[in-house]
């Protein structure tokens, strides 16, 4: 029996298109960003999303650590090669618009390769020739891992407003959104007035926050907008967002502030689909809106309403900015549940009952730390998990079984 090549050997084409894809990513103009900042950032871990910055840019240098284990064989040279190009990418970024150079970047990326360059030695060869026990442990332990990220979304999709100065925004100008050319003609919170300026109390508004108060603004619709537009918003003194209602297209999008913005992830959103839907720019726009603590946010226009609230399906939007394209969301929230069913199906793949016991133990897990998070499971995580299981029952055949993984890996000791 010929064994399996080592892990750490990297064959094909793939190095250099991800390196393709990494260029791209990071060479890319944002057009959409007012201005963009000059010279090079020294600050290290700032900015608003600094921890999900810093995670994206861990994780994007990962596949190419992978690959400069084959080609330099030393750690040192391999992190040395990652952050010189690092380096050429920041350099770049100095003349290109919306982007802006950072000392941090370079310092992530460099650990991301390191990191790479670690799983590609002995860590590569236990998760992808694992023993059968080796196999049973990760694939059941992987399935406790969703778990726990399912609680971890009930908590991180927590509103959290924090205890600042808020100043109401109304149909402001905001430089990173589009400019919405309605009119606010009111706005309150369970009777407490909202001015466009520094609110008179925000220990009043911020206690109505915490407690989901219904949120009104009374308004007259403008242009419909392309992108995102704020009609409504609330800020505090240090500039963070803390609440937004903003029209894109035919659609109502509501940004609140949560336990992952306070610690520096991404504040994801929530897009209430056509309930601008036939208004004309000069219509009347009566809004409501209120929250609660387990993130369910219910929204009215005039006669129309609809009721969104966040699940672990909206985890990826931590580490990357919501886009406003229902298709798009949709399909990141299925391939993020794609990539969570695969590992446990792959570790059991020569053992179908174990490998389908594993993936339904991950479906329990969603379905009954949701409910129990007020979050109902959604239909597409469970299609995930079992069409991943499925897939990697019928596709058995294809790979060896584990205990010719297991033999194969003690002949090469």
């Amino acid at each position: 029996m010929k064994p399996y090549p080592p892990p750490t050997t990297i064959r094909g084409w793939w190095p250099g298109v991800y390196l393709l894809f990494a260029l791209v990513v990071t060479l890319l103009p944002f057009s959409g960003q007012a201005e963009r900042l000059e010279g090079v950032t020294t600050c290290v871990f700032c900015g608003e999303a600094w921890l999900a910055d810093l995670i994206r840019n861990v994780i994007l240098f990962v596949p190419l650590g992978i690959a400069l284990r084959r080609f330099t064989g030393s750690v040192t040279t391999g992190v040395l090669a990652a952050a010189a190009l690092s380096g050429a990418i920041e350099l770049c970024q100095l003349v290109l618009p919306g982007r802006d150079a950072s000392a941090g970047d370079v310092i992530a990326n460099a650990a991301g390769g390191m990191l790479g360059m670690w799983l590609a030695g002995a860590p590569a060869r236990l998760l992808l020739r694992p023993s059968e026990r080796e196999a049973v442990i990760l694939s059941f332990g992987w399935s406790g891992v969703v778990g726990a990220l399912t609680l971890l979304a009930g908590y991180l999709l927590q509103p959290s407003f924090p205890d600042t100065v808020y100043w109401g925004q109304w149909t402001p100008n905001l430089g990173h959104l589009e400019w919405y050319r309605g009119q606010v003609l009111r706005a309150e919170i369970g009777g407490i007035p909202l001015p466009s300026r520094r609110l008179d109390s925000s220990e009043t508004v911020r206690a109505k926050l915490r407690e989901g108060s219904t949120l009104t603004v009374h308004a007259l619709a403008g242009p419909t907008t392309t992108r995102l537009g704020s009609l409504f918003s609330i800020y505090d003194e240090s500039q963070q967002e803390i609440l937004l209602i903003g029209p894109v297209a035919s659609d109502l999008v509501v940004r609140a502030r949560t336990v992952a913005a306070a610690i520096g992830l991404e504040t994801p959103c929530l897009q209430f689909r056509d309930l601008m839907m036939g208004l004309d720019p000069g219509d009347t726009l009566s809004i409501g809106l209120e929250t609660s603590a387990r993130g369910r946010y219910r929204l009215a226009v005039n006669d129309r309403e609809r009721v969104e609230q966040f699940s672990i399906a909206s985890l990826w939007s931590l580490l990357l900015a919501s886009p406003t394209s229902p298709g798009t969301r949709a399909l990141a929230g299925l391939l993020w549940a794609c990539t969570l069913a695969a590992p446990a199906g792959w570790w059991l793949r020569a053992r179908i009952p174990l490998g389908l016991a594993a993936f339904a133990a991950a479906v329990l897990a969603i379905v009954v730390l949701s409910r129990s998070l007020g979050q109902p499971p959604e239909a597409s995580w469970t299609a995930a998990f079992l069409a991943s299981a499925l897939f990697v029952a019928a596709a058995r055949a294809r790979w060896r079984p584990s205990r010719e993984f297991a033999a194969a890996r003690r002949s090469e000791q």
